[in-house]
């Protein structure tokens, strides 16, 4: 299992769910950000809109030990500085948060690195 998220993890979700018999764990592969919600509820989407407005909290969503935050599709450099420094402010727990990224630039996600070294960013293409 390390050896899987040491080598895809800009590509794999985990989605751990308790059944009637026991626990399960599913392992998907993801080309591209909309296939999340078919594999975990464990997800929050922010639009534009929330990261220009910061107007968004951060979700907590029951049965949920890690939530994978979408960013919206090709993040500036002003948001991507507005949006980490809210989580900052915000008391972020990157234990508990995968952000998801698309079509990002190398300096903003660097930017993005940067500003939130313990965190995992996801990154698809």
């Amino acid at each position: 299992m390390l050896r899987l998220l040491d080598y895809h993890s800009d590509n794999v979700v985990l989605a751990p769910v308790r059944r009637d018999v026991g626990n399960e764990l599913t392992i998907a592969l993801i080309h591209r950000p909309d296939d999340i919600p078919e594999v975990t509820p464990c997800f929050h989407r922010f639009t534009e809109r929330d990261i220009k407005a910061q107007n968004y909290s951060l979700p907590s969503l029951s049965g949920c030990d890690k939530t994978y935050l979408m960013l919206p599709n090709f993040l500036t450099f002003s948001d991507a500085f507005n949006f980490t420094d809210f989580l900052k402010r915000n008391q972020f727990d990157p234990k508990k948060y995968i952000i998801v990224a698309h079509g990002l630039s190398d300096g903003v996600l660097m930017t993005c690195r940067n500003e939130l070294p313990n965190c995992q960013i996801m990154v698809l293409p």
